[in-house]
């Protein structure tokens, strides 16, 4: 698979994450459930969380996020964790919507 090939598919591929995965939170990965997690969209900001957790992410941290996609995590980290968060994608269209 060629780069050209994977950027093609995030951009073909990023509408259709928004309708059917985000639920608001514009992740593109899996979500973590225990006992009292009660929706998706709960599952995918306790992966955000668990992230954070593990890696031990402070306020005064530097984050790189390669592989951004539209920022979800990166966002998500910046405004509840208040670190500094660059995030990379390959793909133009989905850099669009993490700037926005």
């Amino acid at each position: 698979m060629s780069k050209d090939d994977i950027i093609r598919y995030y951009d073909y591929t990023t509408p259709f994450w928004k309708v059917f995965w985000h639920k608001g939170t514009n992740a593109v990965h899996y979500g973590l459930w225990d006992d009292n997690t009660k929706s998706l969209q709960e599952s995918l900001i306790n992966t955000n969380k668990t992230l954070a957790d593990i890696a031990q992410i402070g306020s005064k941290a530097r984050v790189l996020d390669a592989g951004c996609g539209v920022g979800g995590s990166a966002i998500w980290l910046a405004r509840n964790i208040g670190c500094h968060v660059v995030g990379i994608t390959l793909s133009a269209k989905q850099r669009e919507k993490a700037e926005k």
